[in-house]
């Protein structure tokens, strides 16, 4: 018994105890099916307050996703989720110690902001850069597991100094370091992605919407049913016509139940009959598309019914008759 013991403190975890690459991708794979399926089961209790929430039922998945893999990813569950479990494999910090609950929800925090959220309320420049800030910090994830052979650590292992190892790994960490040089591209790549996107965002942001539709879209936010409203103009060139095709794209998304086709039709005719009589240029617009949608997005699972319709503006005048 104390040889054992002995041998486990000279033990060491090394470079052959991290040596493997889809066994971590298999298991994420295999616990997000698990959430999704959870999620799935719950929203069919809590449908109608999912939906009432809007983008911010993602805060439900996200919380739910922070109870499986904080819990299990730490010493209470062994540093496994069921899907580290299934593919022989843990989570430990530098010492090869499991991870604290604090610790271990942290790093999945980071992950979990990353991958599954996705929330955009508003299309302004702070959620604009809140969203870029969370895909640079994706794109550090992938870039690190991709790339760092050297411990195998993804950003946010990194930034918990915690590690991914063989199930029966057992001892302190002996790893080389990361080379700086994997630091100074992330970097690059990252602040890169802000500029660019926020510059993007600039660009296209400035008079894409004429006030008047903005304004429409003021007056349908009023409307209790709709919990979100979204107006954009899309200018398509068509070369074989040579000409540009301007199409007003809206999408509503609903409270109540849409009941069938005749429900959707009602609250269709409603938004393009405040888009005509209020936004002046409507009837020199070739098409206008309207989606009516309800459901909800949790992150790790989403149940959504939408209701399509594209007519030319001339169409649409004449069913308002």
């Amino acid at each position: 018994m104390l040889i054992e013991e002995d041998n486990q403190e000279l033990a060491t975890i090394g470079q052959e105890d991290i040596n493997f690459f889809w066994k971590r991708i298999l298991a994420i794979i295999i616990d997000i099916f698990i959430l999704g399926l959870t999620g799935s089961i719950v929203g069919q209790f809590f449908i109608e307050q999912f939906v009432k929430l809007g983008s911010w039922a993602q805060g439900i998945g996200f919380m739910m996703s922070l109870l499986y893999f904080g819990i299990l990813n730490s010493y209470l569950g062994g540093g496994q989720t069921l899907g580290k479990r299934l593919t022989k494999i843990k989570v430990v910090n530098h010492q090869g110690e499991y991870l604290t609950v604090n610790k271990s929800c942290l790093r999945f925090s980071i992950f979990g902001l990353a991958f599954l959220v996705n929330i955009l309320p508003e299309i302004n420049f702070f959620w604009i850069t809140f969203n870029l800030i969370l895909f640079g910090i994706a794109g550090g994830i992938v870039y690190f597991y991709l790339f760092n052979t050297d411990t195998r650590q993804a950003l946010h292992d990194i930034i918990c100094n915690s590690y991914v190892v063989q199930s029966q790994a057992v001892g302190k960490v002996r790893l080389p370091r990361i080379a700086k040089r994997h630091f100074v591209i992330f970097s690059v790549i990252f602040f890169a992605t802000l500029i660019l996107g926020g510059s993007i965002f600039q660009l296209f942001s400035s008079g894409v919407i004429p006030s008047e539709l903005k304004e429409v879209r003021e007056e349908l936010y009023q409307v209790d049913n709709y919990l979100t409203v979204q107006l954009n103009i899309d200018n398509n060139y068509q070369e074989e016509l040579d000409e540009m095709i301007r199409t007003i794209q809206v999408l509503v998304n609903v409270k109540e139940q849409v009941r069938d086709e005749a429900a959707a039709k009602e609250i269709k005719e409603d938004v393009i009959e405040k888009i005509i009589n209020e936004y002046h240029e409507a009837s020199e617009m070739d098409y206008i598309e309207v989606t009516v949608a309800r459901g909800y997005d949790l992150g790790i699972f989403s149940d959504w019914e939408r209701y399509n319709q594209k007519l030319s503006t001339q169409e649409w005048l004449v069913r308002l008759e």
